[in-house]
């Protein structure tokens, strides 16, 4: 179904595109010429934009487009209560991607403060906020369950969030994903934008826009208290098979490999990891990270793996939690809604690895031969797991790639353990390792934690 086929109101405006690029471009364009207007008219304009990763391609386009800058006001719809430095941050996002070149010369209003507690942020940023004035342009995005900014079905604050006369810009919100607790912006200060814009991707949320469209009730999908005034509703497919590499997809890709190089810095090792039980989960997350060893992957190979992956990233936040044996977009969307901060798959397909770049994670394909290496390569890959690594050649298929791919490394994984550990980590091509000798099945049912621990830690003695 194409957003054509919908029967929108009269005061609603869809715009189709055939791809994320063309609709990043069309929709800097459209935003662009607002602001100039809000400029010429007003001597200043105000930009309230969304997070994730979703808007990437917008932010870019943005950069590259002639306006003065200096005279636009920029703040989020919505925040993660979580440092700037986080990995999750909105804010930090608006500044590798958006606050670029002339746009850096806007005045930007951050939502996050380090306070020591999320009602004390929000009602500092309310105070900020006071700064932005009239709203000229607002980009809106939306979620599956019809949520937009932070404005969460089922949160605590959202009726105080959704009241149409509510004195606060700003208000404490918690959202079913992690990190939980977020900072929401209010419909009584969106609602008052000039022009505002819904911008969404792909069947299931032109799915979800029918049935907000459908019905009433504000508690149930917040987008809806959106949808009875005037909005511009940007669209466009996703399109399977077409992950052309843009210079806004090669942008994405090239931070991904920065995040796993910095991910490889900080693990050396990769413990793989399979949950037989829920009671193991933390313990055995626990005992891990004492010997050192800190960036876990979780598999989905076991019925608690999700489970998994969501405990740790609530109650663990000091960890990095990725997901391993992600074989599908489905599986890889699953992982992304329980808050992994990376995927790693045993193989690669053509459609795994085009679903890879752009997903918000950055994604670590699993390879054994040169051919898959230059599918991944084409669409911006530069960084892989050699899955098994001893059956595929290990240490010799390593050095032999090294020719060849000159900027590609590894994370060798399959039949790594304390007698090759060194070897292969004396490779330049090599970033990490991933292992489970640390994991012997006996320790955990006995809950031999210890014995984990030491194990871990004397594993990283041996790298020095």
């Amino acid at each position: 179904m194409a957003i054509s086929e919908l029967k929108l109101p009269e005061h609603l405006s869809a715009h189709e595109f055939a791809s994320p690029p063309l609709l990043a471009e069309s929709l800097a364009e459209v935003v662009v010429a607002h602001l100039r207007d809000g400029i010429e008219a007003r001597g200043h304009a105000s930009l309230v934009v969304s997070g994730g990763r979703s808007p990437v391609m917008f932010f870019q386009a943005l950069t590259r487009r002639v306006l003065d800058w200096s005279k636009v006001t920029i703040t989020l719809a919505d925040e993660r209560w979580v440092p700037v430095t986080h990995a999750d941050s909105n804010e930090g996002l608006v500044k590798r991607y958006l606050l670029q070149g002339s746009v850096a010369k806007a005045k930007f209003i951050g939502l996050y403060r380090a306070t020591e507690s999320q009602e004390e942020s929000a009602a500092q940023a309310d105070e900020a906020l006071a700064e932005l004035g009239d709203i000229d342009v607002l980009v809106l995005g939306m979620g599956d369950d019809g949520h937009t900014a932070s404005l969460f079905p089922a949160s605590p604050g959202l009726a105080e969030a959704l009241e149409e006369n509510n004195p606060k810009r700003c208000v404490p919100m918690l959202a079913p994903s992690v990190p939980h607790q977020r900072l929401s912006t209010t419909r009584s200060l969106l609602a008052g934008a000039r022009y505002p814009i819904l911008s969404i991707q792909g069947q299931g949320k032109l799915d979800t826009l029918r049935t907000a469209l459908a019905g009433d009730d504000l508690a149930q999908m917040p987008v809806r208290a959106f949808l009875n005034a005037p909005l511009g509703i940007f669209w466009c497919p996703w399109k399977q098979g077409s992950a052309a590499m843009t210079p806004e997809r090669k942008a994405l890709m090239q931070d991904k490999v920065k995040q796993i190089d910095a991910l490889a810095a900080t693990a050396r090792i990769l413990p793989v990891i399979v949950i037989n039980s829920e009671s193991e989960i933390l313990p055995l997350a626990d005992a891990l990270a004492a010997g050192g060893l800190t960036a876990l992957e979780v598999t989905l190979r076991s019925q608690y793996g999700l489970k998994a992956i969501k405990l740790l990233r609530e109650h663990r936040p000091n960890l990095l939690v990725g997901a391993g044996t992600v074989l599908d977009r489905d599986m890889l969307k699953a992982v992304e809604d329980v808050g992994a901060q990376f995927v790693v798959t045993p193989g690669c397909t053509q459609d795994m690895l085009e679903a890879g770049v752009d997903s918000p994670l950055p994604l670590l394909p699993g390879v054994a031969t040169a051919s898959e290496i230059m599918m991944g390569y084409a669409l911006g890959y530069r960084r892989f797991k050699l899955f098994p690594a001893e059956i595929s050649g290990g240490v010799g298929a390593i050095k032999a790639f090294g020719g060849p791919f000159g900027d590609v490394r590894f994370c060798p994984t399959g039949g790594v353990n304390t007698s090759n550990l060194n070897t292969y980590m004396s490779l330049p091509n090599v970033m990490c390792v991933g292992g489970t000798w640390m994991l012997d099945k006996a320790w955990i049912k006995a809950g031999q934690w210890d014995q984990v621990e030491q194990c871990s830690r004397e594993a990283l003695a041996l790298l020095g």
